[in-house]
């Protein structure tokens, strides 16, 4: 998948996140590495996920939360639990905005947001105060900018002022390309297999909770003491 559609299915609202994860808790500094890891084309890891029956979603929603609290109006188009890698999903979807809600550690909701640039000098993602923007505006673009597929190049290169013709080709190309790396990314989602968790039910009795138990499971083996289990260690 890449990460354009990544984003799309985002913004929908169709992640789950277990009440059992920890909230979201990488700093900015984390976030550009991942950045610039995309635009390099580095892998960055599997997001892991259930494909969950709606049934799941309905009955036992008070286990869930959206990936942000901007998304809760759209918490009935949850589709896919999350096992692993909320961080990322989360740091993608502030990349994109600029600033979200979200749950800390004690459960309270607080803003998170991110002035995240790229800079055409030294070819990279970096964290640039606005003040410093301003001085030099055909150095820096903004990752909001440029995630946004509604704006286009020229729309953004028209808001830095005049220029020379040639320069404005120069860039045009270079900024294409820069988005380009970034939205056709290819994003690794793995499934895990119906086998691994099957939702059963049985009159009125289903095997939720047991399933639940596993994938709280999953997610602190895959956590713990800095190891990542292998995708086929869920076979």
């Amino acid at each position: 998948m890449e990460l354009r559609d990544l984003l799309v299915k985002i913004e929908e609202g169709v992640f789950a996140i277990p009440e059992v994860q920890r909230p979201f808790v990488w700093r900015n500094p984390q976030i550009v590495d991942l950045f610039n890891s995309i635009y390099q084309g580095f892998p960055i890891g599997s997001i892991i996920v259930w494909d969950a029956p709606k049934d799941v979603f309905t009955t036992y929603s008070d286990l869930f939360r959206p990936l942000s609290k901007d998304l809760e109006e759209k918490t009935a188009n949850f589709r896919y639990i999350v096992i692993d890698d909320q961080q990322r999903l989360l740091s993608i979807l502030l990349a994109k905005k600029g600033k979200i809600k979200v749950l800390d550690q004690y459960g309270k909701e607080r803003s998170r947001s991110i002035q995240l640039f790229f800079n055409l000098d030294k070819n990279v993602f970096e964290l640039i105060k606005s003040q410093e923007v301003r001085r030099d505006p055909l150095r820096y673009y903004s990752i909001v900018e440029l995630l946004n597929l509604e704006k286009s190049i020229t729309d953004i290169l028209s808001e830095k002022g005049d220029m020379e013709r040639s320069e404005w080709i120069f860039l045009h190309r270079l900024l294409e390309r820069v988005r380009d790396n970034l939205i056709h990314y290819p994003v690794n989602i793995y499934y895990v297999p119906e086998g691994t968790l099957k939702y059963t039910v049985d009159g009125n009795e289903d095997n939720f909770l047991e399933i639940f138990e596993k994938i709280s499971k999953m997610f602190v083996s895959l956590n713990m003491s800095g190891t990542r289990v292998k995708a086929p260690n869920f076979y």
